[in-house]
């Protein structure tokens, strides 16, 4: 579960940086 917890926040960092685009 942990390292689906890391995916998620990468993912989520990953659309927040698209978002700013």
């Amino acid at each position: 579960k942990e390292a689906v917890m890391d995916g998620g926040s990468s993912f989520v960092a990953v659309k927040r940086f698209i978002d700013g685009l």
